[in-house]
């Protein structure tokens, strides 16, 4: 059976849910601001193969998903406070 090659990539994606579903299957994601005051997200990795096991519905601890949530939105309010005008647009 040929080995299944990984393929890493880079996309951006705006809901901290599926970012942190995402980091469950080995990717990784970073939160940055857009020019708009937007907070999203830079998920890095084997995309195609972390989709294809959220659409399967793998099992997650839930424990670790949870504090990756939190993570991720606890990130949102800080670079929205910390930018000028205090996150107004």
């Amino acid at each position: 059976m040929a080995e299944e090659k990984e393929i890493e990539k880079e996309i951006e994606i705006d809901d901290p849910i599926l970012s942190a579903a995402m980091v469950q299957f080995e990717c990784t994601a970073e939160s940055f601001l857009r020019p708009t005051g937007k907070v999203s997200f830079r998920v890095k990795g084997n995309i195609e193969a972390a989709l294809s096991r959220i659409y399967a519905n793998e099992k997650v601890p839930i424990l670790d998903f949870i504090k990756e949530i939190k993570s991720l939105r606890n990130s949102i309010f800080v670079l929205r406070t910390t930018r000028p005008n205090n996150g107004q647009r």
